[in-house]
């Protein structure tokens, strides 16, 4: 059980559970339950033990309630997952995840009447991590990307194909210092963004994407909300000055971040 506050979503109260035996099985049980001031949310994870060629297969079911910009959105998800990690686990490796996802999505604005959608999607995400250290680098690169599939009906014109790539480069200067250079681009292929869901949309800002905005208030603009954008554009450049003292556990940062969806 915690209580906290993030720059993102301001206070929050969650609760985890986690058991590693299930029915008797070497399954592992995930479940938990969010509450913050952008809305809230719950799910439950089933992760089936790995197989010999380290692939892990897994469901699980998600329900989510969040008003974000003016834009209010309940949804609840059912999927299956097979998730392969190649490398180590601490710095260099590389992590693929495929995974089948339904999902029923209702969402509002205060202008625009309400928008109901039943997606059947399919995404596969690829990462590579070759850097000094996981938590927090100094040296190396994490290249991320993702291909989603999708549909909210049987028409042609409700399909949607969906791209993302994320790359973070890292330099290190002198022997504290460190560069730190981030892209992010993406886009949905699709008619209109009305049959696509809100999560494979694109909004941004925020403390992790451009910094100095409210969380997600870079969008799209429509009735009288903030909604999801089918492109993505961000760059970012960070300098960061790790001082000797405390440890060497605080430092000082400035960056310049550009962007919009």
């Amino acid at each position: 059980v915690g209580v906290g506050v993030a720059s993102n979503t301001g206070a929050h109260l969650e609760v985890a559970y986690r058991q590693s035996l299930t029915f008797g099985r070497p399954y592992a049980l995930q479940t938990g339950a969010r509450i913050d001031q952008n809305g809230g949310f719950g799910y439950v994870d089933l992760l089936f033990p790995p197989k010999p060629n380290g692939a892990r297969d897994s469901v699980g079911a998600l329900v989510e309630d969040s008003d974000i910009e003016d834009l209010q959105v309940k949804r609840w998800s059912v999927g299956a997952a097979r998730a392969r990690l190649r490398g180590t686990r601490t710095a260099r490796h590389i992590e693929t995840k495929w995974n089948v996802n339904f999902e029923h999505e209702e969402r509002k604005t205060p202008l625009d009447p309400l928008i109901e959608l039943d997606t059947l999607s399919t995404t596969y995400t690829w990462i590579r991590r070759d850097v000094d250290e996981i938590v927090n680098p100094r040296r190396g690169n994490v290249i991320e990307l993702e291909g989603t599939v999708g549909a909210s009906g049987a028409e042609l014109d409700k399909a949607f194909v969906r791209g993302y790539s994320r790359v973070s480069q890292y330099f290190p200067i002198g022997p504290r210092d460190v560069l730190i250079l981030r892209g992010e681009v993406g886009a949905v292929k699709v008619d209109t963004a009305d049959v696509v869901p809100t999560r494979f949309l694109f909004r941004t800002g925020g403390s992790t994407t451009v910094r100095g905005y409210d969380y997600e208030s870079l969008g799209v603009k429509s009735g009288g909300a903030t909604v999801g954008g089918r492109a993505l554009a961000l760059a970012s450049a960070e300098y960061v000055h790790w001082l000797q003292r405390w440890g060497g556990n605080w430092g000082v940062a400035g960056f310049v971040d550009v962007g919009d969806a």
